[in-house]
C-alpha cells in the first residue's frame, strides 16, 4: 500500500527527486568531511574545513572540491 502525499503540484515526483538530490548532497558532504579528517593537514586547518562543511553543506563541499586541501599528486 502506497501513501500519496498531497503536494502543490498534485504529484509526488518532485519529492522523489528532491530526496535523491538530498541523499547525493549528504553523501558528497560526508565524503569531503572524511577526506578532510584523513588529510595530512594540521588540525587547525582540518577544523576550519570541517566547520565550513558542517555549517554550509552544499557551498562548503563546492569550495572544498575547488580549492580544498590536496593530497600528493603525481
Amino acid at each position: 500500500m502506497s501513501v500519496r502525499l498531497p503536494t502543490r503540484y498534485g504529484s509526488t515526483e518532485m519529492l522523489e527527486y528532491l530526496g535523491l538530490w538530498v541523499l547525493l548532497a549528504m553523501t558528497l558532504n560526508m565524503w569531503a568531511l572524511l577526506s578532510v579528517v584523513a588529510s595530512p593537514a594540521r588540525w587547525r586547518t582540518k577544523g576550519i574545513w570541517a566547520v565550513g562543511l558542517l555549517l554550509l553543506p552544499g557551498l562548503g563541499f563546492l569550495v572544498w572540491f575547488l580549492v580544498g586541501p590536496r593530497g600528493a599528486r603525481g
